[in-house]
């Protein structure tokens, strides 16, 4: 019974690979990195980086999370404090990716609020984008009430902040 129940899972896994790598290829062969459009090393290097990071979370996005969404949120959150506090490439590229990380955050876990406010600063303060900050938000307040999570009412205050103070909506806010 219990090699049957193995040989059951590790079909599925087979299957689900195989479904996937098509999907996969792809997303890689839509994101591939061109060389010619940067002539020195040093730009070179940066501009692959930036690729290869839009490519991870075009990834992180759209692969089978397999139960561990909160496990991947906490992975691309990880690597967007590592692409934040980088101030010596931030002041060559911008922080114009900062909306791309939380797109990948909050599909994969909207109920741990502390990433709103990462989201609030660095994509509306240092990105300049602050109606990328609030329709994020309205997408992943979809799946939130006022009281469950418990504080959830934080994200409504924040999106209000940002329509408010930036974007001049007051009664949005």
């Amino acid at each position: 019974m219990k090699a049957a129940q193995l040989l059951l899972l590790l079909v599925t896994v087979g299957v689900t690979a195989a479904l996937n790598l098509q999907r996969l290829t792809l997303l890689k062969q839509e994101f591939e990195f061109d060389a010619t459009l940067s002539q020195t090393p040093e730009n070179k290097n940066v501009r692959y980086e930036h690729e290869r990071q839009e490519k991870q979370l075009v990834v992180a996005s759209n692969a089978p999370t397999f139960g561990y969404q909160n496990l991947i949120a906490d992975w691309v959150f990880l690597q967007f404090l590592q692409y934040f506090g980088d101030d010596e490439l931030r002041r060559s590229t911008g922080y114009d990716m900062s909306p791309n990380f939380f797109k990948a955050i909050l599909k994969n876990d909207p109920y741990y609020l502390d990433f709103y406010i990462y989201l609030s600063g660095s994509t509306t303060l240092y990105a300049g984008l602050p109606e990328e900050t609030v329709s994020l938000i309205d997408q992943a307040a979809e799946q939130l009430s006022p009281n469950q999570p418990p504080n959830a009412f934080y994200v409504w205050r924040y999106k209000g902040t940002d329509e408010l103070l930036f974007l001049g909506d007051s009664e949005s806010a």
